[in-house]
């Protein structure tokens, strides 16, 4: 087993190096080979603390730094004016142990070398190089200006250097330094903790702030940084109806961010519009900044939090890494970055802010593009440690936040090494077995999270119905999946959808007769397995056949990356609000069963007997009874429609609309009454969305089905999950650490809030003038 040493590391309570410690360890797990890491601390127990709970680590160390009075400190500042080779942190016996037996030496505080050169490290460099060690510096961002003065010099003791800025990496290549790799902060794959919001906090409605005492020394004019927080916080209170939350991310002694803070919130508290985030591990901290509207910070990986979650970010920086990453993100740093050294009068910052505010929806498009990218490229990290390991890296899998459970991975894999697991909430995901994996990447290749497709408009949209009103009936919404499947089994080829087995498990099949459509038709509201239908895609597409596939947009999507664009497949996905657990499906099934004494023979998520709009969900019985109920009263359609029941990665979704990867994309056009009121007749109304040339040539080509010129934006105003995703409710924890111990009536009852009021009035209306 390999042996990892991670040092420089500057204590956990600047988030920030816990964020860097967290995803480190998660790319070196992800190695062909198992590596033993070990953190070295000089800040032990508050490390155990923030990190105790990080699969795989070992953290030793100092219980605290020397202080600035012990013998150490002293020695160090006088053995330094004597020009001596000393080193900053001490060296202890453990320490030099740790680095003999290690196979390689990481130091994790890329920060260090930004502020004096990071002279004060010079000796700790030079003793792990004096021990042959492979030598890895992490993350760095270093002032052009610093590299010719002897810096640069000193960095050629490192194997491998990752810059996570362009403006670094370009300097220390025109430095000399060829050590240099391109890699992005790997705090941009942070996983994020989405736990309850406090009283105040308006969620999308509040403007995040972050202040840092360390940037006050970089102010020109004294007191001219916090009078600008205090001018823009008034701003904000005074011409918005916007919250705003204090929100600190370093709370060591010597630079708190709450002592700032807690004097802008002292001041105004009595608005009842602000409101002090508590001090919470770095996860916790990047929920509550992925819950903002728009984020004003000080902090480098604070702000890598906002911007990781596409959140429209401010920076008052002091540094290069503040315009570097700024730089790579937007094409240039100017607007986003306000260096504190250009604070001159009172209202600079509120200025800045409006340039921001004004540009809030081109802030977030450019974000939502690039982020991808900008994640594969903080990933980097593990090839890098990979190559100073002389090994491979293991699977290359998303993360696990956003793993679909798509099984592409599994389905590509060509020694069968990756099986589908569920794990405790009832989720498929990839389980490479680490002793067969030869760590070919193909995996990753094909994965549609780190391959995601490029933006592309959707055009010719349309409103569409199938013109038998038989199967518009039977139909979820307007019957185009019948018609395009009909159209492909006319043609001799097979049609891909979920059906469920004699188990009522979901799983996508292909059928070839008309006989066996009725299967697929209709919405499921369930996840499907989709890996056995892969291989029978691939067999269809080699024997020449006509391939139609619907799924959800992630299902669509890993389609896409295994076979590309053969012709004779067509891809088809569906506007997706989340994906429900199998399990939690499993266990209302045996709920139902309970209730009625029978088995489940079949269910129908989207009855029509009430109505399109106002659906039921119905399940039959083994001895002839039937339950129906609205969407409003099933247990289970509450969980799901207010987001309890979905797939983690559903909340973080990238792969819809104009991120589709699908020839064609359909769904509810639940907007029709106000665009073409003709056609809302609570039968069904299809939105289809074209995505490419193929997919339109085959909607003209649809007989059978009315169509309607609509538009993209109309749809998506009615249905926003053609926009984004759901957000993370905050009893969702809750919801999945009770479902095995309560009925889902019970959790619906408790952890759904109940519609407003006015909310039932309209409905009863509604339902009164059906009659």
């Amino acid at each position: 087993m390999k042996k990892i040493l991670l040092c420089q590391h500057g204590g956990s309570s600047n988030h920030g190096c816990e964020a860097l410690a967290r995803t480190v360890t998660t790319l070196i797990g992800e190695l062909s080979e198992p590596c033993q890491i070990t953190l070295y601390s000089y800040r032990k127990e508050e490390d155990l603390r923030l990190l105790g709970d990080v699969p795989g680590l070992k953290i030793t160390g100092l219980a605290h730094l020397p202080g600035r009075f012990s013998a150490h400190n002293i020695s160090y500042h006088l053995k330094k004016r004597m020009g001596a080779n000393v080193s900053r942190l001490p060296i202890t016996a453990e320490f030099r142990a740790l680095v003999q037996e290690s196979d390689l030496v990481i130091a994790i505080g890329g920060d260090n070398y930004c502020y004096h050169r990071g002279e004060g490290y010079y000796a700790l460099d030079r003793f792990i190089k004096s021990q042959g060690k492979p030598y890895m510096l992490l993350g760095c961002s270093i002032e052009p200006d610093d590299l010719p003065r002897g810096l640069a010099a000193h960095l050629g003791l490192f194997d491998t250097i990752t810059a996570r800025e362009s403006i670094t990496y370009d300097a220390l290549l025109e430095n000399g330094v060829r050590a240099a790799v391109r890699a992005n902060d790997t705090a941009f794959l942070l996983p994020t903790d989405c736990r309850a919001l406090p009283q105040g906090f308006c969620e999308g409605n509040t403007v995040g702030i972050n202040l840092s005492p360390l940037i006050m020394k970089s102010e020109q004019s004294p007191g001219i940084t916090m009078e600008n927080y205090r001018q823009l916080i008034q701003s904000i209170l005074d011409t918005t109806d916007m919250a705003v939350a204090l929100i600190p991310h370093v709370v060591w002694e010597e630079g708190d961010d709450r002592r700032p803070l807690r004097e802008l919130y002292e001041q105004f508290r009595a608005s009842g519009r602000v409101v002090l985030i508590d001090d919470a591990d770095c996860r916790v901290l990047k929920g509550v900044i992925s819950r903002l509207r728009f984020f004003v910070g000080a902090r480098t990986h604070a702000t890598i939090a906002a911007y990781s979650t596409g959140v429209p970010t401010l920076v008052v920086g002091y540094s290069v890494k503040a315009k570097g990453i700024a730089k790579d993100l937007f094409g240039a740093w100017e607007n986003y970055v306000l260096p504190v050294q250009q604070l001159e009068a009172p209202d600079d910052l509120t200025k800045a802010f409006l340039w921001l505010s004004e540009r809030e929806e081109e802030t977030r498009e450019t974000l939502k593009n690039i982020l991808p990218q900008y994640r594969r490229c903080a990933a980097e990290t593990g090839e890098a440690v990979a190559n100073l390991l002389g090994i491979g890296r293991r699977a290359t899998l998303a993360p696990r936040r956003t793993c679909t459970g798509c099984g592409a991975c599994a389905a590509i894999c060509p020694i069968g090494c990756i099986t589908m697991r569920q794990d405790v909430e009832g989720f498929y995901y990839p389980v490479p077995d680490k002793n067969q994996c030869t760590g070919c990447g193909r995996c990753g290749k094909v994965c549609p999270v780190l391959n995601p497709c490029e933006p592309h408009p959707v055009e010719p949209s349309f409103a569409a119905q199938h013109r038998d009103e038989e199967t518009k009936r039977a139909s979820s919404s307007g019957g185009v999946f019948t018609a395009l499947a009909r159209q492909t089994l006319d043609a001799g080829g097979v049609a891909f959808g979920a059906a469920f087995d004699e188990k009522l498990q979901l799983r996508h099949v292909g059928v070839d007769s008309e006989a066996q459509l009725a299967a697929l038709r209709g919405s499921k509201y369930v996840q499907s397995d989709t890996l056995p239908s892969l291989t029978e895609v691939k067999k269809a597409l080699d024997a020449g056949k006509k391939v139609l596939f619907c799924g959800t947009p992630c299902q669509a999507a890993a389609v896409r990356r295994l076979f590309g664009r053969p012709e004779g497949l067509l891809v088809v996905d569906v506007i997706c609000h989340g994906a429900p657990s199998p399990a939690v499906f499993a266990s209302y099934l045996a709920e139902l069963e309970a209730a009625h004494g029978a088995r489940v023979t079949g269910v129908n998520f989207r009855s029509k007997d009430t109505g399109w709009k106002q659906f039921s969900f119905q399940a039959t019985f083994e001895n002839g009874k039937t339950y129906s109920a609205t969407l409003h009263d099933d247990p289970y359609m509450k969980l799901f429609l207010n987001d309890l029941s979905l797939r983690p990665s559903c909340y973080f979704c990238e792969t819809r609309g104009e991120t589709s990867c699908a020839d064609l994309t359909l769904g509810d056009f639940w907007g029709i009454s106000k665009t073409q009121p003709a056609l809302d007749d609570d039968t069904g109304v299809s939105f289809i969305g074209c995505n490419t040339d193929r997919g339109r040539e085959a909607v003209q080509k649809l007989a059978d089905v009315a169509l309607h010129d609509s538009s993209f934006a109309a749809a998506a105003a009615a249905n926003p999950c053609l926009l984004h995703p759901v957000a993370v409710p905050a009893a969702r924890t809750e919801f999945f650490e009770r479902r095995r111990e309560a009925p889902l009536a019970t959790l619906a009852a408790q952890l759904v809030s109940p519609p407003s009021f006015a909310a039932r009035i309209k409905g009863k209306i509604k339902r009164v003038l059906k009659g």
